[in-house]
């Protein structure tokens, strides 16, 4: 790398940003793109830091590549600009870019940044806002940054990049004084705000998750469920009804949207697939390069059968079953995967297999897709919606630590176990019509306070009282 490159590159950063961006803001027909729930909680941070208020002033936005991170930069690069101009210095820069076409490092490219903006980070009359994109690229990404953010107060960095991040064996985020805030997969109500500008109703997310979590009795989840239904009707009176059955195909993953067919959404979805295995995990440093291969065939595996143990994926893959673990360790820490352990004490959950679901519906879609699945489509869709049911709970209790999430390892049993505190809520998800039954199964075994049954049908309680029916209507703006 020449020292002109580096000049020139950075220039061009400075000058383009807005254009290049452009295209992740605003649609065809000159419309913005809506704002996602996390722009909320990253655009709060931006603000505290320009008001001179105390707190975070190094973001870091983690997530499955296609879940919308550059989108979230872009946006806050517009909103900033727009806003303030001149009076801040702003950056924009996708770090994979600058390390492929001029061999810069992060570091590097910092210190030019510096340079031609003319004083010291430390010294800066305008505050200095930085969005970095890709930023596993460099992996030295977390040094660079912790110094930097420690060396000056006067910096705002944003920072994005593949799940990849949370993998580096360097990235004690905790100690670096980042916050840390996932971008998952888009859930039904942000689909069809992005997709149809439908915007959900005020408070009902929140009123529908206490109402299916902190009741005390499934008959009081049931009342309070019956009066929150009017709030839900004038919802899906907005809606298209097909428009749930292409989310749960294909509607999770924000950059395949723009794509025409189903058949260009999977070969799309496969195609990131291919890139978290063949950039992301190769540089953990972790697995041998034969390895990389049969990746992909445990996840087509796993698009078939969720559950299935160690010793058996290692057979049918020609791997030891430690190999396989280690895979599956990645995979879930990558979020490709999300692992829901088998309920019980933790040497019965060593015992027996855990069960991993796919972190966007799309993905294990596309497999069934390509593969051409051998399982019914009752199966297949069923399958489709445990994956939305999967992300629901990891990402409103699991990664908030608001809650457990197991599964019951008995045949016949609940496909989820929501543990908050003391008490115990036995869910089972359903296509069409479902009993009750296996929720009740689990309840024989295992103390609950009421069980909750998904599916099609309409809301009511058990014959037995003790667990609660909730059509997908409902659960589908609770997610």
């Amino acid at each position: 790398m020449e020292e002109n490159e580096l000049l020139i590159y950075t220039q061009r950063q400075m000058a383009l940003g807005r254009a290049r961006l452009k295209k992740y803001v605003i649609d065809g027909r000159g419309k913005p793109y809506p704002y996602r729930q996390i722009f909320v909680k990253t655009e709060q941070y931006v603000n505290d830091f320009l008001r001179g208020k105390t707190g975070k002033r190094w973001v870091i936005i983690p997530g499955l590549r296609g879940t919308g991170k550059t989108t979230i930069l872009a946006q806050t690069y517009y909103n900033l600009q727009d806003r303030y101009g001149e009076d801040i210095n702003l950056l924009y820069f996708s770090l994979n870019e600058a390390v492929d076409t001029i061999g810069a490092d992060l570091k590097t490219l910092l210190s030019e940044y510096e340079r031609i903006i003319g004083e010291s980070y430390e010294v800066v009359n305008k505050p200095v806002i930085l969005l970095i994109d890709e930023v596993q690229s460099d992996p030295n990404w977390a040094s660079v940054l912790k110094a930097l953010n420690e060396r000056s107060s006067k910096v705002f960095i944003m920072c994005s990049g593949s799940s990849a991040v949370h993998l580096q064996d360097d990235a004690d985020i905790s100690g670096r004084r980042a916050v840390v805030e996932c971008l998952y997969p888009m859930n039904f109500c942000e689909y069809e705000l992005i997709c149809n500008t439908i915007y959900p109703e005020r408070g009902l997310k929140k009123e529908l998750l206490d109402t299916l979590y902190n009741s005390r009795t499934a008959d009081e989840c049931f009342k309070r469920l019956a009066a929150l239904k009017g709030s839900v009707d004038r919802y899906w009176s907005k809606i298209d009804r097909r428009q749930w059955t292409h989310y749960v195909a294909a509607g999770s993953l924000p950059f395949a949207l723009s794509e025409r067919t189903l058949g260009d959404v999977y070969e799309a979805v496969l195609a990131s697939v291919d890139k978290v295995i063949s950039k992301d995990i190769p540089t953990l440093g972790r697995f041998s390069l034969d390895i990389i291969p049969v990746i992909k065939r445990l996840l087509y595996v796993l698009a078939e059968s969720d559950v299935i143990s160690n010793y058996k994926l290692g057979e049918v893959l020609g791997v030891s079953h430690l190999t396989v673990a280690n895979i599956l360790e990645t995979l879930s820490k990558a979020e490709l995967l999300i692992r829901i352990m088998p309920h019980g004490s933790a040497f019965n959950s060593v015992k027996k297999p855990s069960k991993y679901l796919f972190s966007s519906s799309v993905i294990r879609a596309a497999f069934f897709h390509m593969a051409g699945s051998s399982a019914t489509m009752s199966t297949r869709e069923g399958r489709l919606l445990e994956d939305i049911a999967g992300l629901h709970y990891y990402r409103n209790f699991n990664s908030l630590s608001r809650g457990e999430v197991s599964y019951d390892s008995a045949e016949k049993g609940a496909d989820f176990i929501l543990k908050k505190g003391a008490d115990s809520i036995a869910i089972e998800i359903g296509k069409g019509k479902k009993s009750p039954k296996q929720v009740s199964n689990t309840m024989k075994r295992i103390e609950c306070k009421y069980g909750i049954t998904i599916c099609s049908q309409t809301l009511a309680v058990s014959n037995d009282g003790q667990s609660v029916v909730v059509p997908w209507d409902f659960f589908a703006l609770a997610c």
